[in-house]
């Protein structure tokens, strides 16, 4: 989960990266989803906010994670990776 955690947070900053300087959505998705290594990539969604020079934008990378632990049971929750970066002019 912590991996998984990483990846997430790391595939956010990439994306907004891209985002930022390019201002294209499309490319800052795709280069989010090319970061987001070990993790099954079909399951992992990413929303990037449209990037107007000199305003921040945003990258958002979710994945859904399902633990099993021993006496406690099954528990799900959403890791959640999230980068801001101002859109360079």
């Amino acid at each position: 989960a912590y991996s998984a955690r990483l990846t997430v947070t790391h595939a956010a900053r990439e994306g907004v990266r891209v985002l930022a300087v390019t201002e294209d959505q499309a490319a800052a998705e795709a280069a989010a989803l090319a970061a987001a290594t070990g993790v099954k990539q079909e399951d992992v969604t990413i929303v990037a906010t449209p990037c107007n020079a000199g305003l921040p934008a945003e990258v958002v990378v979710t994945y859904p994670m399902v633990i099993d632990i021993p006496g406690t049971g099954t528990h799900s929750f959403t890791l959640t990776g999230r980068a801001v970066m101002t859109c360079l002019e």
